[in-house]
């Protein structure tokens, strides 16, 4: 089937007069740049934000972060890098660009972000959700991954001057599940990998058996993929003000069930265990942290990540 054309999409904001260049719609944030695109895999929309370090441009570009979840997470992020870009230049590194992919407003259901951050499958085994509702369609996580490759990565080369050598793929929840998927699919797609408190549970942890057979059957892999692996402590039990509310049983069986924690410590032991000669590994337990809090700890260390490698 004849995929359609890539294309941009701009707000009103970003209409020219006639004969006049159409610029892409500049976002709230100082800096950054709004994209509007159609998937050329899928046909559908999605937003991708942008944002450059300030200052002088280096010889071969900047690191870049590349992040689901961009409706959300963008500011967190630019926040981030931007307290870090100066420090990095004071040590002779290359403070990281930031680039978001999410949606436009309306676009980003719950429905579409749980089919778009789960890979496919023939068959999902899936937990009762806690609403009682029916889980949406699920598993077109490998088609968003094409449109990153395919749409928004040249995108982001001919537009920005992104260092797309070094590029860092960080995502968390079911953000997190898609960046283990990427680097056991795709694992020359991206430079490095940081998978922030992955939703390991999805599929009855079919990511974990991925990983066995990735870590078993990639004999051809000549060069360490740099992974990170980040979970909060407290991912497993409700925060006091959880505990307060009427949902709270609910809610206790939910996080117990997904088991977030445990399913963490299992997957580092698996590739502390076989991924010697495939993975640069490294695992963090965020002391303190639950599983919303934690986004924001990992945050800063991927964006680190993708400055240095460390």
């Amino acid at each position: 089937m004849r995929r359609p054309p890539l294309a941009f999409l701009p707000s009103a904001a970003a209409f020219s007069p006639p004969g006049e260049p159409r610029e892409p719609a500049a976002v709230a944030i100082r800096d950054a740049r709004q994209l509007d695109i159609v998937s050329s895999v899928t046909g559908e929309r999605l937003r991708v934000l942008v944002w450059q370090p300030p200052g002088a441009v280096p010889l071969n570009g900047f690191p870049v972060l590349y992040a689901f979840d961009g409706d959300d997470s963008f500011g967190m992020l630019t926040d981030l890098a931007a307290g870090l870009a100066p420090a990095a230049r004071r040590a002779g590194l290359r403070p990281a660009m930031i680039v978001a992919i999410g949606y436009a407003p309306g676009d980003g259901t719950i429905e579409r972000r749980t089919r778009d951050f789960t890979p496919h499958s023939d068959r999902y085994v899936m937990p009762e959700r806690p609403n009682g509702e029916p889980w949406p369609e699920l598993g077109g996580g490998d088609d968003f991954l094409e449109t990153i490759e395919k749409d928004v990565k040249p995108l982001v080369g001919a537009g920005f001057p992104a260092d797309e050598s070094t590029a860092t793929l960080f995502g968390h929840s079911l953000g997190g599940l898609m960046t283990l998927h990427a680097l056991m699919t795709r694992p020359g797609s991206f430079a490095r990998y940081f998978a922030s408190s992955p939703s390991l549970w999805v599929n009855d942890r079919r990511a974990l058996r991925d990983m066995e057979a990735f870590l078993t059957d990639r004999p051809g892999m000549k060069t360490l993929v740099p992974l990170r692996l980040t979970v909060g402590s407290e991912e497993e039990t409700l925060s006091p003000w959880d505990l307060r509310g009427d949902d709270a049983a609910l809610r206790r069986r939910w996080v117990e069930g997904n088991r977030m924690v445990g399913n963490a410590r299992d997957l580092a032991a698996l590739i502390e265990a076989r991924g010697g000669t495939r993975l640069d590994f490294r695992f963090d337990l965020l002391d303190g942290f639950d599983h919303g809090s934690a986004r924001a700890v990992a945050a800063q260390r991927a964006i680190r990540f993708a400055i240095d490698g460390e």
